[in-house]
Parts: C-alpha cells; sequence; structure tokens
C-alpha cells in the first residue's frame, strides 16, 4: 500500500533505532535472565561453586512469592481488590462491583500472571503488560423444538492481563511515563493465527507478508532465553513477526495517537486507525 509507505519507514525506523540504541540493555537482559536460571558463565574453564548464582534465584523468588502474598492475601486487612463506598445508598453497588472484579480477576487468571511479573520485574528492573479489552464469542448447539440449531454466545467480555517481555517492548526515549509519546511491541504469529485474524477482518495482506522473509529485531534474544532455560530451539519458517505501533504519525499532521498493525518485512496488516479506546490512553502498564 503506497499511501502508507511513510507510516511504514517510520514505525520499521523507529523499531531499529531503538534495538540499536538499547542493544547494550538487552545483553543486560540476558545476563541477568542467565544468573537467574543458574547457568554458569561461558569464561569460566570449569563448574566452580559461587553462591552468588543461585543467591539471585533464591531471592527473585522469595520476593516474588513475599509481595505476591501481600496482595492476594486473605486478610481482610489488606483489600487490595475491595471497592470501600462510605454512602450507605451506595453499598450495594460497591458489593456488586467487588464481587464483579473479583470474578474477572479470576476469568483472566490474574493471579497466575501477577507472579510472573513479580519475579521479572526485580530481575530485569522494569517490566511491562498489556491490558486489553477482549471480547470473543463461541458457536453453541441448542435445541430448537424438535431439532436442534447453531448460535452464537459471549465466551469472553472483559479487560485481559498479558505480560509483555522487555525484549519485545520499544517505547519512545524521551518518555518518563508509558503514556507520553509512542510505543511499540513487537511479537512471532503463526501463520495460521495470522490467517485466521485476516478471515475475521482484523488483518490484511497476510499472504503478502508471509511471502517476503524477515527475521525480528529480537528474535536473536528469544532464541537465547530458551536455551538458557534449556529449551529446544524450533525453525521460525511458519512465524510472522509483526510490529503493533501505537502513538502519532508524522504523516498524519496532529497529535492524535493512532494504532498501525506492520509485519517486520514492512507489509501493512492492518491501515493505521485512532486509538479504539474511549479512554484514550495506551492499553499498557509498566512497573519498574
Amino acid at each position: 500500500m503506497a499511501e502508507f509507505t511513510k507510516d511504514v519507514d517510520e514505525v520499521l525506523g523507529k523499531n531499529k533505532a531503538w534495538i540499536n540504541d538499547n542493544s547494550s540493555k538487552l545483553e543486560n537482559y540476558l545476563d541477568h535472565y542467565k544468573k537467574y536460571r543458574a547457568q554458569p558463565s561461558p569464561l569460566r574453564a570449569e563448574i566452580k561453586s559461587n553462591p552468588s548464582v543461585p543467591e539471585i534465584n533464591t531471592e527473585i523468588e522469595a520476593l516474588a512469592t513475599a509481595f505476591h502474598e501481600i496482595i492476594f492475601s486473605d486478610d481482610t486487612d489488606a483489600g487490595f481488590f475491595s471497592i470501600e463506598e462510605p454512602r450507605m445508598e451506595y453499598l450495594d453497588l460497591a458489593r456488586n462491583a467487588s464481587s464483579l472484579l473479583s470474578a474477572q480477576l479470576e476469568m483472566i487468571e490474574f493471579s497466575r500472571k501477577f507472579l510472573g511479573q513479580c519475579r521479572w520485574t526485580p530481575l530485569y528492573g522494569i517490566s511491562f503488560a498489556r491490558v486489553p479489552w477482549l471480547y470473543k464469542e463461541k458457536n453453541v448447539v441448542k435445541r430448537k423444538g424438535n431439532g436442534f440449531a447453531r448460535s452464537k454466545e459471549i465466551d469472553f467480555d472483559s479487560f485481559d492481563y498479558q505480560i509483555v517481555s522487555p525484549f519485545n517492548m520499544r517505547y519512545s526515549p524521551s518518555s518518563i511515563d508509558i503514556q507520553d509519546g509512542w510505543l511499540a511491541v513487537e511479537y512471532p504469529i503463526s501463520h495460521e493465527d495470522a490467517r485466521y485474524l485476516e478471515r475475521k477482518g482484523f488483518f490484511q495482506n497476510v499472504e503478502q507478508a508471509i511471502s517476503k522473509s524477515a527475521e525480528s529485531g529480537t528474535e536473536r534474544y528469544e532464541d537465547e532465553k530458551r536455551r538458557i532455560a534449556g529449551e529446544s530451539v524450533k525453525a521460525r519458517k511458519k512465524i510472522l513477526s509483526v510490529i503493533e505501533y501505537w502513538g502519532c504519525l508524522e504523516s498524519k499532521r496532529d497529535d492524535l495517537d493512532y494504532r498501525f498493525y506492520v509485519s517486520s518485512n514492512g507489509v501493512v496488516l492492518r491501515k493505521p486507525e485512532l486509538n479504539p479506546y474511549p479512554h484514550g490512553k495506551k492499553p499498557f502498564l509498566k512497573n519498574v
């Protein structure tokens, strides 16, 4: 799509510049991860006793579980997810809101996901999460008269909490708050999932993106993390790298936030559109 060439060049340029400018930081992340996994340094001729290596793992686990217990404690004095309402006429609404929030947090498995974030924040010194609103339907078969009929039901209609690896996150170097400036997430998606999103009308030009080969900017770091953890690194022949960009675009000549999806090889997967959330914020959180 020639009309979006400037937008594609801008997003790819910012993505590449961020990786180049922060390569040493990403290498440090890998080094911290090696120590967390208690992997000995290759500079040592043999594995010798080094208390600092397992100590990092122990300290991270102790901090993560302790903080997680504080947040999700059954102690009613904590009340992190309770909704206080001093006005008597609104007490029932407050109780209903608390019950709804509790059900939503359980539905999205927030407790399990948050424990992982409690590990990565002290390990890397920073962590990110995506908080989108998701709506999904499912096909069901119901009895209708003497027969059966197929229909759709709501399967998921809530906010979600998705941890984003710092290896995949890019953001404006001048922004203090994550809501300031631009941000982007580069992540792999299978060809099957990409085609499914195109059939649902969310993506476009998927076959064109698949036909062009290109590696993601942080593919090497993700592969190295798998090796450190003892996992096999599989071929990425059926993986498409997607860049999800949020922020201003120079071609628009305004200060509005846009959402734009482009593959790492420069194919437009979804045209630029204004931030779809009524609150106008990007659906991301940063913890430091």
